[in-house]
Order: structure tokens, then C-alpha cells, then sequence
């Protein structure tokens, strides 16, 4: 999936590989990240109970991704 703003693409979104290690260097980098903690790869579908344990703030995130693009971060 492509993100775009008018006149230029800003993100992309895709796979990063499989949960093989031996699949390829995403699959190492991604099982390295899961094995220190840093990450976990989901497991399949959103279920509705993550919803409701979902955190609550009120904080704006496109509020300060739009600052971040503005101040050119």
C-alpha cells in the first residue's frame, strides 16, 4: 500500500518478511528484534477484544506527525 500526499509518495507499506529465519535477512532481522523483545509479530486477524484493551490518551498523533512534516523531521 502506498501513502500519498499530492505531489510525492511518503510511505510505504509491505511484508517484512516471513517467520522462517532461513527465509531471508528480514526474516533474521525480524526474529533477532522478536527474540530481544523489541518487537512481536502479530499472529493473524485483530480480535474485538484487543479494542477494548486498547490504551486511551489524548494525545493527537496526527497532530505531531503533521508538526514533524512541517518542521521537516
Amino acid at each position: 500500500m502506498l501513502l500519498r500526499e499530492p505531489d510525492r509518495v511518503t510511505a510505504r507499506i509491505e511484508t517484512a518478511g516471513s517467520h522462517d529465519p532461513a527465509a531471508g535477512d528480514d526474516a533474521a532481522r525480524l526474529s533477532e528484534l522478536e527474540a530481544r523483545g523489541i518487537l512481536r509479530r502479530g499472529r493473524g486477524r485483530i480480535t474485538s477484544d484487543l479494542w477494548t484493551r486498547r490504551p486511551r490518551t489524548d494525545a493527537d498523533a496526527i497532530a505531531v506527525l503533521l508538526g514533524e512534516r512541517d518542521d521537516g523531521r
